[in-house]
This record gives structure tokens, C-alpha cells and sequence, in this order.
């Protein structure tokens, strides 16, 4: 099951560091059919506003693991739809995500206990899988388990490409078999080293790569030279905020 066509919007690409250049990271998954909003770290819910993209038009948010900068704008989003005074949301919300993603949303609802983020306004539904896939619309989305923060990254196929996000991706030897299953893989680069993501993306050949959840600013043009040199011979480039990336058949 695919999708002929999608546009990504990486809203974020950065880490917790809290830093002019880069938010946290997150990507705004377009279709004909649907919207999908993977992860929503710090800043992200105003970086929709700022773009433009309606919140209400998001019915799925997926979470690829709990730590702060790939989930905690949650608040300010949910936040919003319950009380805004502007658009209020009337449309149904589902948050996706592995094991853990209803405890973390019982104790969000518990920390603002007068109805701050749920109050029943509109229909609001966890769906908690530990593991396999999904579907919105006709696209299959396939959770991949990318350790060692429990972090799932999601595959899917657009026109005739299969695409990857990774959200973290600690260990290089579960991220390899992540990039060698792709046409175009969106990894973290922040968690390698400069030789790690080198040998890494070498073995792997995968056609494209952007470098997402950017800790250090690289050199690109170094960097794609000594890839080269490597025997890379894919594109590989590093995501910037605001960046676009279309796909189609």
C-alpha cells in the first residue's frame, strides 16, 4: 500500500539543545488523503503556526519514543486544541506509538489535572502498537525497532520510493539495515561520529541520505567528499529547518 505522492516538511532538525538554527526534531508528512506529524519535540507546535499549517488539519501524530525532544510539545499542541479561542478543534486526534505511549499521555493529563490538554472536546484515541504497522489512508506504515532508547522508525513507500525516518538511532549496526532497506533514509546523525557515519552510509549504499537531529554543524562539502572517497556513491545532504522534500511517482 502506497501513496502516489507526499510532501515532508522538516520542521525541526535538531536535538535538545536548545539552539537559534535548529529546533527539535520533527517532519510533517503530507499526502492527498492525510496528514502525519512524526514526533513533536520542543518548539514544534509554534513552528506550525508559523508556517501556516493548520493544526486541526494533523489527525495523526506519531511518537517514535519518549524522550523530551521528540515528544513533549505535546503539551502546547493539545494544549491549543482544547482552549484556543481562534480555531477551536472539533476534528479526531490519534497518537501513535510503541509501548509506554498511553502511560505517557495518562500522566500528561494527570500533571495539568483541570482538562488543560483532553477534555473531551473532540475525539481523542491512543493507538499503542509494539511493533508491525499501520495504515492512513493507503499508505502502510511500517514501525522498525531502531534500539537502544526503544525508538521505532517508520518506513513507508511514495511514488515508486521507499522512504525511512529514523528518529533516534543509537546503535550503527540496527541503523545500516534501517539504510540499506530505503531509497531515501532520514537518520540522525547525532548520535555518530564523523568515521561511524562514514563507514556506515559506505556499507549501507543507500541512494539518498539526510542527516536529521544535528548535534554538531558538519562541513557538508568535506563531508560528501570523504563519503566519496569511501566509495559512497549515493546523495547524501543535511536537512536544514523549514526544508521541503517532495516525492512522486
Amino acid at each position: 500500500m502506497t501513496m502516489e505522492r507526499c510532501t515532508l516538511t522538516f520542521l525541526g532538525t535538531g536535538t535538545c539543545q536548545l539552539i537559534p538554527d535548529r529546533i527539535a526534531s520533527s517532519i510533517l508528512i503530507e499526502s492527498d488523503d492525510f496528514s502525519l506529524l512524526f514526533d513533536i519535540g520542543y518548539s514544534v507546535s509554534h513552528r506550525l503556526a508559523e508556517l501556516g499549517k493548520s493544526r486541526n488539519a494533523i489527525a495523526t501524530i506519531y511518537l517514535s519514543h519518549f524522550h523530551p525532544d521528540h515528544c513533549i510539545d505535546l503539551v502546547p499542541f493539545l494544549h491549543e486544541a482544547t482552549w484556543t479561542r481562534q480555531t477551536p478543534r472539533t476534528e479526531a486526534l490519534t497518537i501513535i506509538g510503541p509501548p509506554g505511549t498511553t502511560a505517557l499521555l495518562e500522566n500528561l493529563r494527570a500533571l495539568f489535572s483541570d482538562g488543560s490538554l483532553i477534555n473531551g472536546q473532540f475525539p481523542f484515541h491512543i493507538q499503542e502498537l509494539p511493533g508491525g504497522s499501520f495504515t492512513l489512508s493507503t499508505c502502510k506504515f511500517t514501525m522498525v525497532d531502531l534500539p537502544p532508547a526503544g525508538n521505532h522508525g517508520l518506513l513507508f513507500t511514495a511514488g515508486n520510493q521507499t522512504i525511512g525516518i529514523s528518529g533516534d538511532g543509537g546503535e550503527p549496526e540496527s541503523l545500516e539495515a534501517f539504510c540499506r532497506s530505503c531509497d531515501c533514509a532520514i537518520i540522525d546523525i547525532g548520535h555518530l561520529d564523523y568515521e561511524a557515519l562514514i563507514g556506515l552510509l559506505s556499507r549501507a549504499q543507500t541512494p539518498e541520505v539526510i542527516g536529521t537531529h544535528v548535534y554538531q554543524e558538519y562541513d557538508v562539502e568535506l563531508l560528501q567528499s570523504d563519503l566519496k572517497a569511501a566509495g559512497y556513491t549515493g546523495k547524501f545532504s543535511i536537512a536544514s529547518d523549514r526544508m521541503i522534500r517532495e516525492f512522486s511517482t
